[in-house]
């Protein structure tokens, strides 16, 4: 009996110090749930930027087959053939940075002469979504703030069109040269859109080709 008494007491000692260190039965201390706490925000914060970055790279994606489709439309209308003053009409996009107005979009544009080098630039209406800026006719080929819009080797300096002046002075300008198309400017040209830490690009060539 005595002996059962001291294991009794004994074990009665050693759930109490055991709770006396602050745990409970089935329960978590407050550092274990402080832990889990954290590591919960952890996860939701990496899901948060992954689900960003793979928005972003979408968009980039999306805007650059947009862009493409409206170079290929540009193309046709240069290559059909209509002329205006007896000199065949030029098509192009214009093309906004970041840091033009408004940012990252862009325009098609169609352009007369009357002396075979000098041009009058009209916006042509682009058949999409346009931001408010009436009768600019912007196409914003995504709404995320994070899509940047690149270029190189395009035509500039070009004149005013619709009373106003280009914000960028930049355009892929085609026209028609005989029974071909060619671009103002020599050589190749690139568009790139970066998006979520991915760019995607498509090459112009001199004759108006594409090429990712």
């Amino acid at each position: 009996m005595l002996s059962e008494h001291r294991n009794s007491s004994s074990h009665t000692k050693a759930i109490s110090m055991k709770n006396g260190h602050g745990r409970m039965e089935a329960g978590f201390t407050l550092i274990e749930l402080i832990v889990v706490i954290i590591l919960i925000g952890l996860i939701s914060m990496t899901a948060f930027l992954l689900y960003g970055t793979s928005i972003g790279t979408t968009d980039a994606k999306t805007a650059l087959e947009m862009i493409k489709q409206d170079i290929r439309r540009v193309y046709t209308l240069a290559d059909g053939g209509e002329m205006a003053n007896g000199y065949k009409v030029a098509y192009g996009i214009q093309l906004n940075r970041a840091a033009d107005s408004p940012p990252n979009a862009y325009r098609i544009i169609r352009g007369t002469t009357s002396n075979g080098t000098t041009y009058t630039w009209t916006t042509v209406d682009p058949g999409r979504a346009v931001n408010a800026k009436t009768g600019y006719r912007w196409v914003k080929p995504s709404s995320t703030s994070g899509l940047a819009i690149t270029y190189t080797n395009m035509s500039s300096g070009a004149p005013a069109t619709d009373g106003g002046t280009w914000p960028g002075n930049v355009a892929l300008l085609l026209r028609g040269s005989g029974s071909t198309v060619r671009k103002f400017t020599a050589g190749d040209s690139t568009i790139t859109t970066t998006g979520g830490g991915h760019s995607f690009s498509v090459t112009i060539s001199e004759m108006g080709s594409l090429s990712n």
